[in-house]
């Protein structure tokens, strides 16, 4: 029996089957997985549950080495304050962002030449090593988003 046939119901959806869909797909939203069909396994409460959990863990900063930290903040600023949204990321389709973070990563032992803009590289290493490691994510992510829109993901 589903919970709306119980005739307990009280909410601003018609039914629970109609709340716990909506709250399906919002989740999927947040955690970007596609809402039509997430989860494919069909126990939404389940994975809705899961999901909120290990959202809540990363929100709170938990699992994470302070590297990996600095690298999710490096790439927030990218995005919030350079302006270097996926979608500006989506015009880099030749690998600039990869050799962007490569000329970071690798610091002065990599040609500086080869890359797709100005590099500065600074003093702080470490610095340099998370704004290229922010970069390779970013270019992992824009190859996933490239997959998910030619069906090779």
């Amino acid at each position: 029996m589903s919970m709306s046939e119980t005739g307990n119901w009280r909410g601003p959806y018609a039914s629970a089957d109609v709340a716990l869909d909506e709250l399906r797909r919002s989740v999927a939203q947040i955690i970007g997985a596609d809402p039509e069909t997430w989860p494919e396994h069909g126990n939404a409460p389940l994975a809705i549950a899961a999901a909120i959990g290990l959202r809540e863990g990363a929100l709170k900063g938990q699992h994470k080495t302070p590297a990996v930290r600095d690298v999710l903040a490096e790439r927030h600023r990218q995005i919030s304050a350079e302006g270097y949204t996926p979608e500006h990321d989506d015009h880099h389709v030749a690998n600039e962002l990869g050799i962007a973070a490569a000329c970071y990563l690798g610091g002065g032992s990599i040609d500086q030449s080869i890359a797709p803009w100005p590099i500065k590289l600074g003093t702080d290493e470490r610095r340099a090593k998370v704004i290229g490691a922010a970069l390779a994510l970013a270019e992992i992510e824009r190859m996933d988003r490239a997959a998910a829109v030619t069906g090779d993901g």
